[in-house]
């Protein structure tokens, strides 16, 4: 339960069924953010600090301890027996998992949207129909939230959202700190965190090609060395 305000980046549909067994929704319209190279520059500052409060907010709301570790268990062991994928991930994935079978590493569910990117970032409405006289005091709606998990993983959301904004390595570390301090773990813990996120979505990979899985997964272990130094 994320509470109203934060609740209100969550946009719910107006209505939605099944059509000749196909599942639709209907949205209440929502304008989309800039995507203007000059406009876009000038706007993101503003977009990225919302998002990434929201996140540290909901990833803050939605901890919960993590009594059974087996979805983290099959996520670092997916990434080992995975060949193809970068040596910095597949050795993220076995020190992580030897820091959680020691005990080194107690590590949180947290809520995960799975497709934390720009252009899933939408202006908010100002007011909703049934909504009455209640106006929302969110800026923007996150839409697409099929991926979603309530028992995620943290940073991967984190990581995704500063690389689809061109965050420079300083910005994104301050929030990686942020994000450290309400999981209650240390920077390196991070690596076995994004890890597992990933790994969890080569599991789920279905119609997701291995190449361009592969391709993120080298960004994001990439950009993680960056920025943890």
């Amino acid at each position: 339960e994320l509470g109203d305000d934060l609740g209100q980046w969550v946009l719910a549909p107006l209505r939605f069924g099944v059509v000749d067994g196909y599942r639709y929704a209907i949205y209440p319209y929502c304008q989309a953010l800039p995507n203007g190279r000059l406009i876009r520059r000038l706007s993101k500052g503003f977009v990225l600090s919302a998002a990434d409060k929201w996140l540290q907010q909901a990833t803050e709301k939605s901890r919960a301890n993590c009594d059974d570790t087996g979805a983290f268990v099959d996520g670092l062991e997916h990434v080992i027996s995975r060949d193809e994928l970068p040596e910095t991930a597949r050795q993220a994935a076995r020190r992580g998992l030897d820091r959680l079978q020691s005990g080194k590493w107690r590590p949180f569910y947290v809520l995960m949207h799975n497709d934390l990117w720009y252009d899933n970032i939408l202006k908010a409405p100002i007011q909703l129909p049934g909504d009455g006289d209640v106006r929302r005091s969110a800026p923007y709606v996150l839409i697409d939230w099929a991926g979603a998990e309530i028992r995620g993983f943290a940073f991967y959301d984190l990581l995704r959202l500063h690389q689809s904004f061109g965050s420079k390595p300083s910005r994104v570390r301050r929030s990686v700190v942020q994000h450290c301090q309400t999981l209650e773990c240390s920077a390196a813990d991070v690596p076995a965190y994004l890890a597992a996120a990933i790994g969890w979505l080569g599991i789920h990979q279905e119609h997701f090609q291995t190449e361009r899985y592969v391709q993120l997964v080298d960004r994001l272990f990439a950009d993680i060395e960056l920025i943890l130094g």
